[in-house]
């Protein structure tokens, strides 16, 4: 992880969806479009797990504040618009 940078910056598609995510070094919460994660995803627990999946690979799921902005098209698509996002951001980690 880049030691200077706090806070890392991705934007991820999906059909009509576009999703904007911004990790900061916290604990692990996790927003979208300022709801719990869980909330926004209808407790879907497969939807919930999609979108760790890019921090559950690196080991970093309790690394990372996540607060991400999404828009258009249907909860599936913003689903994988997320973890692009998500992926994008931790490519600049």
């Amino acid at each position: 992880m880049n030691s200077e940078t706090t806070k890392f910056y991705g934007i991820g598609r999906r059909k009509e969806s576009v999703a904007q995510a911004l990790l900061t070094v916290g604990t692990g919460s996790i927003l979208i479009n300022n709801k719990d994660a869980k909330e926004y995803l209808q407790n879907n627990d497969s939807r919930f797990l999609r979108i760790n999946q890019p921090l559950e690979t690196l080991n970093l799921a309790n690394s990372f504040d996540i607060n991400i902005k999404a828009k258009g098209g249907g909860i599936a698509g913003q689903t994988d618009a997320i973890c692009l996002a998500i992926s994008r951001a931790l490519i600049e980690c």
